[in-house]
């Protein structure tokens, strides 16, 4: 992992809709990551964004392609956080099998240990992006 391409990428502000590099939301910065750390190409952001406005809407069209698989924790996996509706309503990319890549109002873009967002949520799952 290129820890200078992280580094460049934690302590942006959050924004809803943007997509860097000056600010993030959550989608964006977990397209951005995935890209610049891992090589991974998720669908664009900016395309998905422009119509939907939401992290489950994001994450169901996403998924309709049929290219993320359940997985476990892993460098280059999707974090999906749900609420207990069972509802999408955050995403970040695991770093390494215990941190996460994120952004929130609050922080910003930041990397969060897995237990922090595991203790805040009714439950998340690890996916896999297979292009």
């Amino acid at each position: 992992m290129n820890m200078q391409a992280l580094d460049a990428l934690v302590g942006k502000p959050y924004r809803f809709k943007s997509n860097g590099p000056a600010a993030f939301d959550c989608w964006s910065v977990t397209v951005a990551g995935a890209r610049q750390l891992f090589g991974l190409e998720l669908p664009d952001p900016g395309a998905m964004l422009a119509h939907l406005h939401d992290a489950d809407a994001c994450a169901r069209q996403a998924w309709a392609t049929g290219q993320w698989e359940p997985c476990k924790p892993q460098p280059g996996a999707i974090l999906a956080v749900f609420d207990r509706t069972g509802a999408v309503y955050h995403i970040g990319l695991f770093i390494n099998e215990r941190e996460v890549l994120t952004a929130s109002r609050e922080l910003g873009t930041h990397v969060a240990p897995l237990m922090a967002i595991d203790a805040t949520v009714f439950g998340w799952e690890a996916f896999a992006w297979r292009p």
